[in-house]
This record gives C-alpha cells, sequence and structure tokens, in this order.
C-alpha cells in the first residue's frame, strides 16, 4: 500500500508538472495571438486607406512619397517574401477613353423607324 501511495503521489507531481508547463504554452501563445490580430487590424487599415485611395469615389489623392510609405507599411506586416511578389507585378499603362459615336441629326436607331 506504500508503493501505491508513492505512485500516486510522483504521479500527481508530474501531472501538476504538466499542467504549469500547458498554462504557460497558453499564456504564451494568447500573447502571440493576440499580436497577430493586431498586425492584421493594422494591415486591414493600411489596405483600406490604400484601397481608397486608388478606387474610392473621390479618391484621395496620394503623393508618391506617402504610397511608398504605404507599400513601405505592407512590406513590413506581410515580409519580405510577400513583397517581393508585390513588386514583380507589372504596371498596367494607361489609356485613353473614346469619344461616343455621334449620331447623325434627325437619324434615330432602326429600333425606332417605323
Amino acid at each position: 500500500m506504500a508503493a501505491t501511495a508513492r505512485d500516486l503521489a510522483a504521479t500527481v507531481t508530474r501531472l501538476e508538472a504538466e499542467v504549469a508547463a500547458l498554462h504557460a504554452a497558453l499564456t504564451a501563445m494568447t500573447a502571440e495571438r493576440d499580436r497577430y490580430r493586431h498586425l492584421y487590424e493594422q494591415l486591414r487599415e493600411a489596405y483600406a486607406k490604400l484601397e481608397h485611395g486608388l478606387r474610392g469615389q473621390q479618391a484621395e489623392r496620394l503623393l508618391p512619397d506617402d504610397r511608398q510609405l504605404t507599400l513601405g507599411l505592407l512590406e513590413t506586416l506581410l515580409g519580405e517574401a510577400a513583397a517581393r511578389a508585390a513588386r514583380a507585378a507589372q504596371p498596367v499603362p494607361g489609356h485613353a477613353r473614346r469619344p461616343p459615336r455621334r449620331r447623325a441629326a434627325g437619324r434615330c436607331p432602326r429600333s425606332c423607324r417605323a
């Protein structure tokens, strides 16, 4: 019976050590999760600002230096590999819009002719 009590005490001690280790791991993972959540929120804010500046109805006009700063921030947040992939993307050349075709005065499309 004495051997059983010693075995139980050793098992309890081992389980307490495992619980302490798991608690420390949980605390570390929680802190890491919070850090990544903060970085994710910063990235979403930077993306929203960049998208608003590029595609907004009344687009915010960013100076080239500000765009470069924003891309630098994205590079920092996404890491070096994603930044290299973003730099490798080719810019799309601009194009002029053609004016609409004008109809001759007094003429209407075929569908309205009687």
